[in-house]
C-alpha cells in the first residue's frame, strides 16, 4: 500500500501507454486517428513547435477563464448525433445507423439534429457544448476544410449554426469549435487557385508547394499522394496525405486571413457568431508565434474565450499564459484512465504515478478529460465490452481536476472500436427511452452484473452521469479545488483521493474500486478531526471518521464513493 500526503505534482516516471494495433478504414486508408496513435501513442519528446518551452516560468501568468473550471462538456461528432433535416443530405447518405465507413460515408446528421437534440443534453445536465469541425468540407469529419468562412450546407449552413448558438447560450450553455488552421482541404479556393495557376497565384506562398504543375495520384489503397506540395502527415503516420495541404502559419497573409485581419476567421466566428472558445487541432505541429498571435486576438475580442490546444503528449509548452488555456489531456488523463479502468493494465500505484504533471493549477484546471473521442476507441469497447468498468472511471472524470467532456453517447454505454468505428451514429431508440427519473433514484453498485440488456445498461450509466454531473456543479472543491491521493491498496484495486480549497473545509474524499470484487477500504484523513461525517453523494449513506481514519465496510466492485463533508454542527 502506498501513501501520498501531497498534492501530485510533480514530473511523472516513464510508463510508457499502450498503443493499440492500426485498423485501416474501409477505403484501406489509414485512418485520422491512427495517424495520432502511430506516433502520439508512443513516448515520444515534445514537439519543436508550441512544446518546447517550460511552463514553469509562465506558472503565475496563466489565467483560464473561470466558467471552464465550472464546465462539463458535451462533444458532438455532427454527423453522428442525429438527421434534423433530410433535405440537405448529401447524395448517397445511408440510413441512420449504418456501420460507418471512410471520409466520403454519411448517414445525415447535421446541426438541426444537434438543435433537436439540446433537451438531452439538458436532461443530462451538461453546461458547455464542442462541435467537432463544421465548416464546408468534402468529407464527414471535416478536418479538410474547404471554406472557413461557412458552415458546410449539409450541416445546415449558416442558418442552422446561427440559431444553434442563440438556443445554446438561451439555455445559459457555451459552445465552443474545433479550428483546423494547419491544414486546408486540396479542395479549398486557395489551393485550387495554386493547383491551376501556378506560382501566380496569389495563393502560392500559403503553401509549400515543391514543383508546378502539380500531380497526385491514389497508391495501393485508395489513399490521395503526390510529390509536388507539402502535405499533412509524417510517413510514421501514413502520411502525408495529399488532400491535407498544410498552410504555411508564419506568412503574413494565412495570420491575416485566419486570425489577425479585421474580418479573419477567428473574429468572424467570435465576435460575430458569438462562439465561446476555440479547440485548436493538431495544435502542438504549429509554430508558436501563431498561437501568440491567436491568443492575443481572441482574448481582445472576448476576454472570457477558451482555447485550447489539442496535444497528445506533454502540454507543459502550451500553458505559459501567452497562448493556450489548457490542452486535450490525452497524456495525463485519457491515456492512464483507459489502461487502469478499461485495460486493467495498470496498478493504483502506477495509475497514481501516470497521473502526475507539473502543470500550474490554471492549466491543470482548464485541461479537457475525456475517456473517449473521435480519434480514440469507444472505453466500453477497449473494455472488452464491459460496461461495469466505466462507471470507476466516469467517477473519476467527474471528480478529478480539470473540465469533463463527455463524447456523445458514453452516457447510454455506446460502443465503437479505432476511426471510423468510434462515429456510430448516436443510438436515439436507446436514449429516448432512458428515464430522466432513473438519474434521482439511489444509485450503488451492486447492480447485477452479466448480460444486461441496453436499456438497463443506459438507464445506470445515464443516471450515474446526471448525479455525478449534479453534485459537481454544486460541490466548489470538485470544479476549483486541488488534488491528493490519499491512499493505494495493490492488492485489492482502490484508490483513494481528496479534492479541497485552502481555507475551506467543504472537502471531498474519493475512493474507487478497480476491482471487479466488494472491498473494504481504509482512508487515513488526518486532516478531518474524528466524529466528522462524511456523506457519499452516489448512496446517501454516511461515514465518521474514527481514528484518523474513514472506513467503507464494503464498497462495491467497479465502482466509488464521492463522501462529502458534512458541516460541523454548532454547538
Amino acid at each position: 500500500m502506498l501513501q501520498v500526503s501531497s498534492s501530485i505534482a510533480s514530473v511523472p516516471k516513464s510508463v510508457p501507454p499502450v498503443a493499440a494495433a492500426p485498423v485501416a478504414n474501409a477505403a484501406g486508408q489509414p485512418s485520422r486517428a491512427e495517424a495520432f496513435a502511430n506516433a502520439r501513442g508512443r513516448n515520444l519528446a515534445p514537439s519543436d513547435g508550441a512544446g518546447t518551452r517550460d511552463a514553469k516560468a509562465g506558472e503565475s501568468q496563466l489565467k483560464s477563464p473561470d466558467w471552464v473550471k465550472d464546465a462539463v462538456f458535451y462533444q458532438v461528432f455532427p454527423e453522428r448525433f442525429k438527421n434534423g433535416d433530410t433535405s440537405n443530405d448529401p447524395q448517397g447518405t445511408v440510413p441512420w445507423g449504418t456501420p460507418p465507413g471512410n471520409d466520403q460515408f454519411f448517414e445525415g446528421g447535421d446541426l438541426q439534429g444537434v438543435s433537436q437534440g439540446m433537451g438531452h443534453l439538458a436532461k443530462l445536465g451538461v453546461n458547455a457544448l464542442y462541435l467537432n469541425p463544421i465548416f464546408t468540407s468534402p468529407s464527414n469529419h471535416k478536418y479538410d476544410t474547404a471554406d472557413y468562412r461557412h458552415v458546410d450546407p449539409a450541416f445546415g449552413g449558416d442558418a442552422a449554426f446561427s440559431k444553434l448558438v442563440d438556443q445554446v447560450h438561451a439555455g445559459g450553455m457555451k459552445l465552443i469549435l474545433d479550428g483546423v488552421f494547419n491544414h486546408s482541404s486540396n479542395e479549398n479556393v486557395w489551393f485550387k487557385d495554386v493547383r491551376e495557376k501556378g506560382s501566380q497565384s496569389k495563393y502560392w506562398s500559403w503553401y509549400n508547394v515543391y514543383r508546378h504543375p502539380i500531380e497526385t495520384h491514389k497508391d495501393e489503397k485508395g489513399v490521395l499522394r503526390t510529390n509536388d506540395y507539402e502535405g499533412w502527415g509524417k510517413p510514421e503516420w501514413g502520411g502525408p496525405y495529399a488532400t491535407l495541404p498544410v498552410l504555411q502559419s508564419l506568412n503574413p497573409e494565412v495570420m491575416n486571413e485566419l486570425v489577425t485581419g479585421q474580418d479573419s476567421v477567428l473574429r468572424k466566428w467570435t465576435r460575430d457568431s458569438k462562439v465561446d472558445g476555440w479547440r485548436m487541432d493538431v495544435a502542438d505541429e504549429v509554430e508558436t508565434p501563431f498561437w501568440q498571435k491567436t491568443r492575443e486576438v481572441l482574448k481582445k475580442e472576448n476576454p472570457d474565450a477558451y482555447l485550447i490546444g489539442e496535444n497528445w503528449q506533454d502540454a507543459s509548452g502550451m500553458l505559459g499564459g501567452d497562448t493556450f488555456d489548457g490542452a486535450t489531456n490525452y497524456k495525463y488523463f485519457q491515456q492512464p484512465a483507459t489502461e487502469f479502468f478499461a485495460q486493467k493494465t495498470l496498478t493504483p500505484d502506477q495509475f497514481a504515478q501516470r497521473l502526475q504533471n507539473g502543470y500550474p493549477k490554471e492549466g491543470k484546471l482548464a485541461m479537457l478529460n475525456f475517456l473517449e473521442s473521435h480519434d480514440t476507441p469507444r472505453f466500453i469497447t477497449t473494455a472488452g465490452g464491459d460496461w461495469y468498468r466505466a462507471r470507476p472511471a466516469a467517477i473519476f472524470q467527474m471528480t478529478y481536476q480539470g473540465a469533463p467532456s463527455i463524447y456523445y453517447g458514453a452516457e447510454i454505454g455506446m460502443e465503437g472500436g479505432p476511426d471510423p468505428d468510434s462515429r456510430r451514429a448516436f443510438d436515439w431508440g436507446t436514449a429516448d427511452k432512458v428515464d430522466a427519473a432513473a438519474g434521482n433514484a439511489k444509485l450503488d453498485g451492486g447492480t447485477k452484473r452479466g448480460a444486461a440488456a441496453a436499456g438497463d445498461k443506459a438507464g445506470q450509466l445515464f443516471g450515474l452521469y446526471q448525479k455525478l454531473i449534479k453534485t459537481r456543479e454544486e460541490t466548489t472543491a470538485l470544479r476549483r479545488g486541488d488534488f491528493e491521493v490519499l491512499a493505494t491498496h495493490n492488492d485489492n484495486g482502490t484508490i483513494a483521493y481528496r479534492r479541497f480549497v485552502e481555507g475551506d473545509d467543504k472537502d471531498v474524499v474519493v475512493a474507487l474500486n478497480n476491482s471487479a470484487t466488494d472491498h473494504p477500504v481504509d482512508v487515513p484523513v488526518s486532516f478531518a478531526p474524528d466524529g466528522t461525517n462524511y456523506v457519499d453523494a452516489l448512496t446517501g449513506e454516511r461515514h465518521a471518521v474514527q481514528g484518523g481514519h474513514l472506513k467503507l465496510d464494503k464498497l462495491d466492485g467497479n465502482w466509488g464513493a464521492v463522501l462529502l463533508r458534512e458541516a460541523a454542527a454548532k454547538s
